[in-house]
C-alpha cells in the first residue's frame, strides 16, 4: 500500500475470471481494484478463477492502484481464497458478511500464516470489511477487536483502524 492511511476515494469492482475487464482495469484511474472471487463469479468457475488471482493482481496494480481481493463467506470456501490471494501484490482482503469478531480471528490466523510462509512482513495484507451484512454495526468494536490485519473504516468511532475509506 502507498505509505500512510490511504483514502480509497473509488474502488473498481473486477471479475477475476473475465480477461477483458482485468486487462482494462488499470487504466480507470480507481484508488484500488477489488479482484472480486464472490458474487460476479458464478460457481463452477470459482476454482479457476482462484488460479487467476495472482497474476491479475500483479497486472491490474499497473497504473498505481492499490488491489483488494474479495473473498467467499462460507467457512469451506475462504481459506482456498486466502491461499490464492495473499501474496506481494495484494494489500488487502475484502471480508463480506461479517458476523463477529471470532470469524475475522479466523480469519486473521490464516492470514498470518500464509504471510510468513511467502516471506512477506506480519501484517502486509489488511482488511477491509464489508458492510453488507445488518450485523456488522451492532459489533463493531468486537470486528475492530479481529487481528492484526483489520482495518474496518470506523476511525472516527475510536475504533483501531489502518486504513480508511472515504473522506472525512
Amino acid at each position: 500500500m502507498k505509505p500512510g492511511l490511504p483514502v480509497w476515494r473509488s474502488l473498481l469492482y473486477v471479475p477475476v475470471n473475465v480477461e477483458k475487464y482485468v486487462e482494462k482495469a488499470h487504466t480507470r484511474g480507481a484508488d484500488c481494484i477489488l479482484l472480486d472471487l464472490e458474487d460476479s463469479v458464478p460457481a463452477h468457475e470459482k476454482d479457476n478463477a482462484r488460479k487467476l488471482v495472482a497474476r491479475a493482481a500483479a497486472r491490474v496494480r499497473r497504473g498505481g492502484a492499490d488491489v483488494a481481493v474479495r473473498i467467499n463467506r462460507p467457512d469451506a470456501m475462504a481459506p482456498r481464497d486466502l491461499e490464492a490471494s495473499i501474496g506481494p501484490d495484494v494489500n488487502a482482503i475484502a471480508v463480506t458478511k461479517v458476523d463477529d469478531a471470532a470469524h475475522l480471528r479466523r480469519l486473521d490466523e490464516l492470514v498470518s500464516k500464509l504471510e510468513a510462509k511467502r516471506g512477506l512482513a506480519a501484517g502486509h495484507t489488511r482488511y477491509r470489511d464489508g458492510r453488507d451484512s445488518r450485523s456488522l454495526f451492532p459489533h463493531a468494536r468486537d470486528r475492530a477487536r479481529g487481528g492484526a490485519h483489520c482495518c474496518d473504516g470506523h476511525r472516527r468511532r475510536g475504533l483501531r483502524s489502518r486504513v480508511r475509506y472515504g473522506a472525512d
